[in-house]
C-alpha cells in the first residue's frame, strides 16, 4: 500500500493486480485532483474502486478526474466504481449530475 500525504488531502493506493483501490481524506480540489490524476491514470487495473468516505470537500475538478478516469475505464472494458460517498462527496456528485454517470457502490 502506498500512502500519500498533502496539507489537507491524504490518499492510499492499495492494488492485488486485479483491484487497484484508492481511499481519499480530507479535500479533493484543484491542486489534489492532479495527484489523483495521476494515481488513477498510472493504475488503472481490470477493476479501480475510489473510496470518497473520508472527503471533507469535494469541488468540480475532483469530478471532472472521476469523469475522465470512468471514461477511460470504459473504453478500456474496465470497471472503475466509486465507494461510500460522504455526505460532502455526494452531495457535489448529485449537483453535477456525476452520480447519473459513475458507478456509485
Amino acid at each position: 500500500m502506498t500512502t500519500l500525504d498533502r496539507q489537507h488531502f491524504r490518499i492510499s493506493v492499495d492494488s492485488d493486480g486485479h483491484v487497484l483501490t484508492l481511499r481519499l481524506a480530507g479535500e479533493v480540489d484543484l491542486a489534489s485532483a492532479r495527484t489523483l490524476r495521476a494515481c488513477l491514470m498510472d493504475g488503472l487495473a481490470s477493476e479501480t474502486i475510489v473510496d470518497l468516505s473520508a472527503v471533507s470537500f469535494m469541488d468540480s475538478s475532483a469530478v471532472k478526474v472521476l469523469v475522465l478516469a470512468h471514461q477511460q475505464a470504459a473504453e478500456e472494458r474496465r470497471t472503475l466504481m466509486v465507494r461510500r460517498p460522504s455526505r460532502a462527496a455526494a452531495h457535489v456528485l448529485r449537483l453535477t449530475g456525476a452520480d447519473e454517470v459513475l458507478t456509485i457502490v
